[in-house]
Order: structure tokens, then sequence, then C-alpha cells
């Protein structure tokens, strides 16, 4: 269990409102208990019930109260009754699901009124022809999850597996978010398209009708008042429903990370009234100074760091116990100074992206995928039959249509890492003609085919260079990964655990972080235009999270020590070179292979007697590192003493090489202790660098595989600019 689940009250779970985005005053939650069974005879409705489950929670769940796998042979039932008398004067009831996993059938009063495939979004049924004039309604709701077996293989799932392992987790059946009913007019507000134009000051508003309205019909005027975060009245403007309305937001206060500013947003269409808001925000792909093309947010670009999110609870699984609980992962976020979170292969309820919207975190948002095709590296492109590919992306579509008005999402992942992916470049342009106001990721990770607004490379442990493009943006979609298990925090303490790269002790993982976000920092000034971290917190076998699965910080890095590091990132970081490493020349530098007396970091020790060599130091093969001089043994001592004539440096660092345990001193002190390898050029900060006389002397320690170690100064400048 994490903390939160202690507040989980059976008589009021999860009691917010579930569509912040379009908010009536009068609404009636069903959450709570309910009467459930599982048959394996999937059309007969069961005779008696087998007890009762806690509705949200999955079946899965420990918070559900029944902690039960549903085979792919076996239908999960749910009964409850609520009371409500039939509505009068044309009103309409309406039975809103925010999500059910998978294919849901819905009977009220004994009579079908509906059925939905589909287990990330939000769906509703008019039932004002199915109650009861006694006003004691029958609810009745079945389920079927295969969880990507028998009628349904294609089935988007995401990282649900009804054999949990590794990087795969335990599935999520049946009802998984808020249950509820609201009672509206007879022609009403059924939903709304919200459209920023930063660039003319302006939003477009098309409300959208429900019942049996009609864009022509006399007397279907809709009104809509945009307000300031104080709630005073920024623009008022009267249009047509169904129709795009056109409202000036002059000198628009723009929604950022730093500054997450929402207006509000007040509809009214004859006797319905709604409130909803905005944020004036714009993403894009454009060229900065250096000739690179970079995100740029608001017309400046704008470097995203974030973590891998994958939204699995060890009580709740799918979802988060509570809506504390379910915010706390994004408050964690801000606190390790993130801007950014690609939500991994799973939609959350919407409540977490009206959560990123008023933190302010920019969020990637994957499809779930489906786990039935995994093309490896370099394989060709897939293809599906064609009902296949109708399920998938009528699903695709139903996620960009329930959250295209939030102003933290910028970006569509439609497949990860070969999973399920297929027709790519198709697929990713019907995102694009979805919703044109946000980037588009054809693939995270893997094969790439040229479509979408960026390549996406993993890179594991990483981070490493992702090719330069000349119409895209290059961005690290996965990196990091490496963990250790924290005893008392596991899923499973006997193991086996997972993750990229295992730390040998919990002291190291946060001089490992904080070295791989250095280098991050390089990379983002060559070219790089974001970098996503594995991952924001252990889950099931694996231990490799920021934070313990249950949510802990216990011995896990130091948020801020994570956060320093981070804010380096930002703005877009730029660089000159103040004392070349062997990528830039090939500097010659003394070295041992022998043990040195313990004063041989000092300025004045002489190393004469030292052999002479051109840097980098290492073996053939080793990746990134420009091979000056063979190093084959476990140890290496290096030094070189040079004159800066350069200015001072306002903002200088190391710019290390080091494959694998290396410490760095500059003129006798200390300034680093880098553990395990890292792959590519990093960036370390030092407190000064000034003219004059130095000694830079490393030592590394290597034990397996390739091997490498070098060392410049770096002067960190000031953004690249728009």
């Amino acid at each position: 269990m994490t903390k939160y689940a202690a507040a989980v009250d059976p008589n009021s779970v999860w009691p917010e409102y579930p569509r912040p985005q379009l908010v009536r005053s009068q609404w009636t939650n069903l959450n709570g208990l309910w009467n459930y069974a599982i048959e394996n005879d999937q059309t007969t409705q069961p005779t008696q019930w087998s007890g009762q489950i806690l509705v949200p929670f999955p079946l899965e769940s420990s918070l559900s109260g029944v902690a039960q796998p549903l085979q792919p042979i076996q239908a999960l039932w749910y009964e409850r009754q609520f009371t409500l008398s039939p509505p009068s004067n044309g009103a309409h009831v309406l039975l809103h699901f925010e999500a059910v996993d998978y294919l849901s059938v819905v009977m009220v009063n004994g009579k079908v009124v509906g059925e939905h495939q589909g287990g990330y979004d939000p769906f509703t049924f008019d039932i004002t022809n199915a109650l009861s004039t006694s006003g004691t309604q029958d609810l009745i709701v079945k389920v079927i999850d295969t969880t990507g077996q028998g009628n349904y293989p294609y089935q988007p799932r995401g990282k649900q597996s009804l054999t949990p392992g590794g990087i795969f987790y335990t599935s999520s059946s049946g009802i998984w978010q808020t249950v509820w009913i609201e009672t509206v007019p007879t022609n009403y507000i059924a939903d709304s398209l919200i459209v920023p134009d930063v660039d003319h000051q302006t939003v477009r508003v098309t409300v959208q009708s429900g019942g049996i309205a009609q864009a022509n019909t006399p007397g279907n005027r809709v009104r809509i008042e945009v307000l300031d975060n104080a709630g005073k009245t920024v623009v008022t403007r009267t249009g047509t429903i169904n129709t795009p309305i056109a409202l000036p937001v002059h000198n628009p206060h723009l929604w950022s990370p730093d500054d997450p500013y929402l207006y509000g947003l007040r509809i009214t269409y004859n006797s319905d009234s709604v409130t909803s808001y905005f944020g004036m925000r714009k993403v894009e792909i454009r060229e900065d100074t250096n000739g690179n093309q970079r995100i740029f947010l608001n017309n400046k670009p704008l470097f995203l760091f974030g973590p891998l999110d994958q939204g699995f609870w060890p009580d709740g699984i799918y979802l988060a116990p509570t809506d504390t609980a379910l915010r706390s992962d994004l408050d964690y976020e801000k606190l390790i100074g993130c801007n950014m979170v690609r939500k991994h292969v799973k939609v959350e309820p919407q409540r977490w992206y009206y959560w990123t919207d008023k933190l302010g975190l920019l969020v990637w948002q994957d499809f779930p995928s489906p786990q039935d095709i995994f093309e490896r590296p370099g394989s060709a492109d897939n293809t599906r039959p064609s009902d296949q590919t109708a399920q998938i992306e009528k699903e695709m579509k139903a996620m960009v249509d329930t959250h295209r008005n939030h102003p933290s999402i910028m970006m569509w992942v439609a497949f990860n890492e070969g999973w399920g992916q297929y027709d790519t470049v198709r697929v990713a342009n019907l995102f694009k003609s979805w919703d044109p106001t946000r980037l588009v990721d054809d693939a995270s990770g893997w094969n790439d085919f040229g479509a979408g607004n960026v390549l996406d490379s993993h890179i594991y442990p990483g981070p490493g260079p992702v090719p330069v493009q000349v119409d895209r943006a290059s961005v690290i979609g996965e990196f990091g990964g490496a963990g250790f298990p924290v005893p008392g925090h596991l899923w499973n303490p006997n193991g086996p655990f997972s993750d990229e790269q295992d730390l040998p002790n919990a002291a190291t993982q946060q001089p490992w972080i904080v070295d791989r976000l250095g280098a991050v920092r390089k990379l983002a000034a060559d070219g790089i235009s974001a970098a996503v971290y594995t991952q924001l917190s252990d889950v099931e076998n694996e231990v490799n999270g920021f934070l313990t699965y249950d949510r802990t910080t216990d011995q896990k890095a130091d948020p801020a020590a994570v956060k320093q590091a981070a804010s380096r990132l930002y703005p877009l970081p730029d660089y000159a070179v103040a004392v070349p490493d062997a990528q830039d020349q090939a500097e010659q530098w003394r070295y041992t292979l022998q043990q040195p007396p313990p004063d041989w970091t000092s300025p004045a020790y002489n190393d004469s007697g030292w052999l002479l060599g051109n840097a980098a130091f290492g073996t053939p093969g080793t990746p990134n590192l420009p091979l000056g001089t063979l190093w084959n043994t476990s140890d290496i001592w290096i030094r070189r003493t040079f004159n800066y004539t350069g200015g001072a440096l306002n903002a200088p660092a190391l710019s290390v090489y080091h494959d694998e345990d290396a410490e760095v001193y500059l003129d006798g002190n200390l300034l680093a202790q880098l553990p395990l390898y890292l792959g590519v050029y990093g960036s370390t900060p030092i407190p000064s660098f000034t003219p004059g006389i130095h000694t830079l002397a490393l030592h590394c320690h290597q034990t397996v595989g390739g091997q490498g170690i070098d060392c410049g100064v770096l002067n960190f400048l000031q953004s690249a600019g728009p």
C-alpha cells in the first residue's frame, strides 16, 4: 500500500468531479461498493453475486477488495442500485463511464442502453427511457477483458499483462475510473473544442450540442465568457452552436511550465450552463540561431526534461488511490525540476491532465500500444487487417478528442518501440489531421519512418547523440533506467529485479543521475531538444525509479540535487570550448598505468617520468570516443598542465568522458567522482576557472567492456535564441 490508501473511504471514493473541462454544478457520483460476480460463461447473467467490489478500482487491485485476475474466457459482472426519479420537461439523464477495460455492455432495469469497446476513453449513454417510474434504478455492467488474447489480440493495453514480469505489469480489468450521472436539458452542451491562437491573440471555441439541436435552428445561440484567473470577465461573445466562435484575448497571459496561467470559460446555451478553462500557448518545430531544429513554446526555444511516467500503483494498479495521490506524482516531478512528463502507453483520468495544466508540466501523451506485434529495430513497417485498424484508430481518435483542450498536452506519441506498430506514416498523418495544433511523434524508439515532428531515439543507459534532422527535432525519448532494490519497499522482495543498469549501492544513484544530466546539458547544446529519464517510480519488478513503488523517497536521489542539475537545461544551453578535449583536438597528456604516490594530483608533482600520449585514452570501438592512445588495463592516471589565456568563465564545466569510474581533480582539488560509465562527454560544473596555469588530473578504473577517459573545459552561455 501507499500512504494514500488510508484515505480511501468506500462511502466517498474518488468524490472529485471527473471532467474538469466541462463542469456542471449538479451531478451524482456512483462510485462505491457494488455487487460483483465472475462467470466463465460470458453470455449468462449471474443468478447470485460473489460479494462486493469497490468501484472504480480495477478488479486486480487490492483497493477493489477482490485482487483477482480476469481470465480471457470469463466475464466480470457489476450491479448496483441508485435512486433517481425520471426527469420532466424533456430533460435527459446521462450515465457516464470515465473508463472501463475493455468491452462493456450496460443495462438499466434490464434494458441494454449501450455497448462500448475501448479501455481508455470515456463514454456516455442516455438512460432516460430506461428509467423506472418507481425511482429505484438497477444498473448492471458486463465486462470482457481478454488482455490481448481471445477475440482481441490487437487490444490496446499498454504494459498490462496476464503474465506480468520485467517491464510488463499486472493487468487492470473492468471499471477503473469514475462512474457518474447528470441530468441535462432537452438541448444541452455536450462538448467543446478550444483552440488558442497566440500569434493572433484569439481563442476559438466551438460548443457542441447534445439532444436534437441543429446549428441553423432559430434560438440555438450560445454565449461564451472568457475570465481571467481572478474570475473577472475579459471578453464575451455570442454565436451559433456547433460553429467556431472567435474571442479576442488581447495581450494574452501565456501558459508555460514556469507560469501555468489558465483562463476560465463560462458557456451558456439556453437553460444549460457549464464552466471550463484554457491556456494560451503555442508549440511548434522551428530552427534556432545555430541552425538546429528545436521545439519552440510560445515562439521561444525550450529544452524539455522529465520522466517516463507509467501511472501504476501497488494498491490501485491502474488507478491512484486518491486525487491527492494522483497529483503527488506531478508535484514530485516539479520538485525535481522537470518541465515535461511522458505519459507512457497509458491514458490517465481527466483529472491527471487537469493537474498538469494547473501545475505546469508539458505532456507527451502515448497511445496505449497493442502488444501483438513486436517489430525489432530495423524492421520494415507492418500492416493490419482493416477490422483491427478501424478499432485501434477509433481508440486513438477518442484519446485525442477527449484530451485535445488541455494546454499541457504538446505531443501525441503514436507508437512505442515497435509495439503494435503498423502503417506508421499514415497513422502519424491521422494524428496530425485530428489535431494540427500539436506535435506528433510517429514512433518513440526503434523504427522511425520519417513521419511526425521528431526523431525519437531510446538510448540505454545513455544519454547519447541523436542524428540532427533538417525538418524535425531530435529527442531522446528514453534513457537512464539505473536502479537498485530498496528493502521494505518492494513489490516482490525476492526478485528478480529489472532495470537498465545495476547500481552497486543506493548512494550511487544520485551522482549517476546528476552525471547523466550533465551529459544531457551538453547534448542539448549540440542539438538535442528533449530527454526523458526512465523513470518516475519503481513499478512492480522494476527498481529504477526516482521514487519507490509505494511513492517514498527514502534511500533514493535527493530531489534538490536532481533539480539543481535539471535547472542547467533551462534556458536552452549553449557553450564555447575553453580547454579542448579530444573531440576538438588531440591534446597530449602524461599518463601512467601504475599506482602513483598520494600527491599525484598536486600541480607541484613531478610527472616527467610518466608516459606521453594523445587523448582520448581507451580501447577501439568504445562508443563516442575519439581514441588517441590505447589503454586496456584496469586503471589509468592522466595529468595535463597548461596555461589558459582566455577570459574568465561565467559558467565553467568540465567536459568528461569516463568509462568506467573516474575522479577528476583541478589544481589538486577533487571536483567530481563519476560512477560507472557515461558513454558520451558530459558536463560537470566547476566553481570557477580563471586565466593562468592549471593542472587537470584524472583517475579512471575499468572492470569490463569498452573503456575510455578524456577531459576538457567548457563555458556555458545563454540560450540559442529564436
